[in-house]
């Protein structure tokens, strides 16, 4: 009878044990930009998708932890990494001296090079030189909004900031702009889309450099240990071929 206790007491330390090991799995809150095709959008059957979840997805798997990914605009990423209210964010952010006081970030998961799209066939390059007269439109607090807050409205461009992607793609279709700057990849979703047509390419921004994304996975600045381990899980990913895969899902042109 006392054995027979014995083995049911184990069994029951044993019980608690897993159950406060499984318990014990990290916890994050994901952000990923909302309505931003094709990093992060609702398919057809209502469920949120894209590159970007993708990646918070399958980084999560790999950090052995239980996530739960939420859609936010870019504004709202910004000031909840700030008020630690994500553990990370997967929206394509790149590094600013302003970001780097209160973000941490990860290496590289992909780049993309900026570019104008506008209403005009064979227009060429909207360069600093044909900047005066033109409303250009872009979203706010992106890198292209900073450089043509930089480079084109002091030389005479009228800049109108949206809040979402989908509002600086409703304002070149209507005429609300002439001319917007996009990011790379979204700006070709957006041009081989049905709602893109009759809009073209009026050529990158100049001084590149300046204009290119080196997009990153970014958390709160205390969290360098958990972005370190982010890093391990980006190399394993590219090493296996994971983000090629996913970039091969989404979309054809992008470099690592």
């Amino acid at each position: 009878m006392m054995l027979r206790h014995l083995f049911t007491a184990l069994a029951l330390c044993a019980a608690i044990f897993c159950s406060a090991h499984a318990s014990a799995r990290e916890q994050y809150l994901v952000a990923v930009e909302s309505d931003y095709y094709p990093f992060s959008f609702r398919n057809e059957k209502g469920d949120l998708t894209g590159f970007d979840v993708d990646m918070a997805e399958s980084l999560c798997r790999r950090l052995n932890a239980e996530c739960r990914i939420v859609e936010r605009q870019l504004s709202e990423i910004l000031d909840g990494l700030a008020r630690h209210e994500y553990g990370f964010a997967v929206a394509g952010l790149r590094t600013t001296p302003e970001r780097e006081r209160y973000i941490a970030f990860s290496e590289v998961y992909y780049r993309s090079r900026s570019f104008f799209i506008s209403r005009t066939p064979g227009v060429g390059s909207y360069t600093f030189e044909k900047a005066d007269g033109l409303c250009i439109g872009v979203q706010r607090n992106t890198i292209q909004y900073e450089y043509l807050l930089q480079n084109y409205l002091p030389r005479g461009a009228r800049i109108l900031a949206f809040d979402r992607w989908a509002d600086v793609k409703a304002a070149i279709r209507s005429g609300e702009v002439n001319v917007i700057l996009s990011d790379g990849l979204p700006g070709y979703a957006f041009l081989k889309s049905p709602e893109g047509r009759g809009l073209f390419i009026a050529g990158n921004a100049e001084d590149d450099p300046q204009a290119t994304n080196e997009a990153r996975i970014a958390a709160p600045e205390a969290e360098r240990r958990l972005i370190r381990r982010i890093n391990e899980a980006l190399r394993t990913m590219k090493t296996e071929g994971e983000i090629q895969l996913l970039s091969l899902r989404y979309f054809s042109h992008i470099s690592f």
